[in-house]
């Protein structure tokens, strides 16, 4: 099984972004990728190199480059599932219209922390 995830925005890997809340998103995410690819999972990692003068802006960047990343991974890699972590920055209507766009049978998860 192959799977392209979609991390939740961190001003760095292993960072984080916000309040509180957002260090468990960045711990998990982790994790989350860890145990998949211990379960012989192929994960492609989809984290965007973005800069920006704000968070704010590069949180931005960050979601729209996802979703470009994510194209090219739909176009050029033969992925199963799309997995989005979390559901509040890659919103899953959004890549279910990609993948109708380009008639993809991909399939989506997404998933939004516990805490909220």
């Amino acid at each position: 099984m192959k799977v392209a995830f979609l991390r939740s925005y961190t001003l760095k890997k292993g960072g984080f972004y916000g309040n509180g809340h957002d260090r468990i998103w960045c711990n998990s995410t982790d994790a989350i990728v860890e145990e998949m690819r211990n379960k012989r999972v192929e994960v492609i990692d989809v984290i965007p190199d973005v800069e920006g003068s704000t968070p704010t802006v590069s949180k931005l960047r960050w979601i729209y480059e996802g979703y470009k990343k994510l194209i090219d991974i739909i176009l050029e890699d033969n992925v199963d599932y799309v997995f989005v972590f979390h559901i509040f920055h890659h919103f899953p209507s959004e890549i279910r219209k990609m993948l109708f766009d380009l008639k993809s049978r991909v399939k989506v998860c997404g998933y939004t922390h516990g805490s909220h």
